[in-house]
This record gives structure tokens, C-alpha cells and sequence, in this order.
């Protein structure tokens, strides 16, 4: 494994709302997003708790907000742009972004995200609808125009398209990230892989991670880690590698591992799990599965474990 490289490239506001920042010529930002009210409202439409934490100002969801808010060219951002730059946003604050080993580019508020520091991106063609606009969007990250039918919507999809850089890959690993993986990471609904290993992440692993559909991987192994393992995540059909050993997971390995076909490697040692791995796994041959799945009684029962280990009893994995 190696260091992640660069990658390829008017209402009045409600009260207590940032002001918003000036930009050259002295304007602010367009009137079509000037009110805070506005964005926070749009913004708990895409969050995976409704906007809950964007009630707290102290919570790093509010502080992404705040700063979303105050970017220069906030009105010219498409719907999926300031999705993204949320939810990266909030994963910064929320892992103490101030204080990762390299975080070049983060939180520029000129910076594409997609010029920050272990995030990748591809060119598409997506909605090109702007906040506030007419028929703009208020529910997933690709989802479809409210109060139309299938066919107007689809025209007006056409219509409004444009290419924009979609955040394929978050790839944070061994960077010093601290705390918790915020649920807004599953805003990033296009994204196929999230590698944010070798760091100090607490907490559990967000169960609104079952809405990026078509990840294929994910990374999270030697971190500080706890909870159960989500069973949404065992529907992303998509996965090809799950790593998520040296943590303090509890709990049991969902049964609905035995429907990643194309799984073809899984490791899960060194936590505090137990119980069995579906034996219908066994049939996907897959290149590395393994388990806590020795000692005298084993820890969790594995019938084709490619490697066995002992366990761990300490929460951290470690």
C-alpha cells in the first residue's frame, strides 16, 4: 500500500446564520442560495438522519454548513457538487481534519474537492440543476424530479445535464484521522471505494453505508472501531474486498455475506466477533477469508477460512 496521491482532477438569512463571504467586486453569493435557512434545509433532505445534527452548531454537520455556505461559488455548484462537498466536509470535522498527517487542499474553499488530498474523481454527465432553481432536487444524490412524471422528468434530465467530477474514491488511509466516520459519508452515493485504514477512527461503521450501492471497496482495518457490523452493508453486491481487521467489532458476521458473489476477499480477524461465517461463502472461492477462526473453543466458526487466528479480548483489536 502506498500514500494516497493527488487526485486527477433573496430571503434573509435566519438568525444566527454565517454571513455570507464576499467575493470579488463585492458581491456575495447569488440570491437563488443567499439564505442559510435554505441550504440547511436542503441539506437535511440528503442527510442520512434527516438533518438531526444540523440542529447542533457545534456539530462538525453545522460547521460543514457554515463553511459550504460561505463558499465563493457556492451558486454555481451543482446539486451533486455541494453534496459532495458536504459530506467531505463533515468527514474532515468529524475525524479532526486540522490535525491529519497530510491534508493538502482540504477545506480551500477555491479547491475543487476533488483536488483535495486522497480523493479521486471521474468525469459524468449528471444533473447540472443548481440549488434553489426550479425543479431542483431534494432527495438522494441521483434521484428524480419530485411532482413530474418518469417521462418529464427523464426530458428534463436531458436537458439540464452537464460534466461534472463525481467523487469515485475516498482513499484516507494512514493520515491520523481521529474519531468518528460521520453517516453523511454515504452521501457520496457514486463512490467505489473508501479506504481510510491505519488511522485512529472510533465508533461504528454508519449503517446508511448500505446506500452507496455500487461500492466494491472498503477499508478500515487497523483502526479503533466498535460496534456491530451493519447488515446493510452485507447487501452492497458489489463488494470485492471487505478489510476490516484489527478493530473492536462485536457482534456476528451478518448471514447475508453468503450473497457477495463477487466477494473475493474478506478479513475480519483480530475483534471481538463470534458466532459463524456463512458457510454459503465457500462457494464464491474467494482469493483471502479470514476469521478468528482458531483457538480451543475458536472465536467464530469459519469452514473455509483461507487463514485462521486466535482473537483478540481487548476492544480496540489491538
Amino acid at each position: 500500500r502506498t500514500p494516497p496521491p493527488p487526485a486527477t482532477p433573496t430571503a434573509e438569512p435566519v438568525p444566527g446564520a454565517p454571513t455570507a463571504a464576499p467575493v470579488e467586486g463585492g458581491a456575495t453569493v447569488s440570491p437563488t442560495v443567499s439564505s442559510f435557512g435554505i441550504l440547511l434545509t436542503y441539506l437535511a433532505t440528503i442527510s442520512p438522519d434527516g438533518g438531526a445534527a444540523l440542529e447542533d452548531p457545534s456539530s462538525p454537520q453545522y460547521q460543514a454548513a457554515e463553511w459550504l455556505y460561505n463558499n465563493p461559488s457556492l451558486s454555481g455548484y451543482t446539486e451533486i457538487e455541494i453534496n459532495q462537498r458536504y459530506a467531505l466536509a463533515t468527514t474532515y470535522l468529524s475525524t479532526d481534519g486540522d490535525n491529519w498527517r497530510l491534508n493538502k487542499n482540504w477545506m480551500d474553499p477555491e479547491r475543487p474537492e476533488c483536488q483535495w488530498i486522497g480523493i479521486g474523481c471521474e468525469t459524468q454527465l449528471v444533473p447540472g440543476r443548481k440549488l434553489g432553481e426550479t425543479g431542483s432536487r431534494t432527495g438522494s444524490t441521483t434521484g428524480g424530479l419530485r411532482g413530474k412524471n418518469s417521462k418529464e422528468a427523464e426530458n428534463e434530465e436531458r436537458r439540464t445535464q452537464e460534466l461534472v467530477m463525481v467523487v469515485k474514491k475516498v482513499q484516507l488511509f494512514e493520515l491520523a484521522l481521529s474519531g468518528p466516520l460521520p453517516s453523511e459519508i454515504a452521501i457520496l452515493t457514486d463512490t467505489i471505494d473508501i479506504s481510510c485504514y491505519g488511522n485512529s477512527i472510533t465508533g461504528p461503521i454508519p449503517d446508511a453505508i448500505g446506500d452507496i450501492t455500487g461500492l466494491e471497496i472498503i477499508q478500515l482495518d487497523g483502526n479503533l472501531m466498535t460496534g456491530t457490523l451493519p447488515a446493510s452493508m452485507f447487501d452492497l453486491t458489489a463488494l470485492t474486498r471487505v478489510r476490516l481487521e484489527t478493530n473492536g467489532y462485536s457482534g456476528t458476521v451478518p448471514a447475508t455475506i453468503g450473497q457477495l458473489s463477487n466477494l473475493k476477499d474478506f478479513r475480519v480477524e483480530n475483534n471481538m466477533l463470534t458466532g459463524e461465517i456463512n458457510p454459503d461463502v465457500c462457494a464464491h472461492e474467494l482469493d483471502h477469508l479470514s476469521s478468528d477462526c482458531a483457538g480451543d473453543p475458536p472465536e467464530i466458526e469459519c469452514s473455509c477460512c483461507t487463514q485462521c487466528f486466535e482473537g483478540t479480548t481487548t476492544p480496540d483489536g489491538r
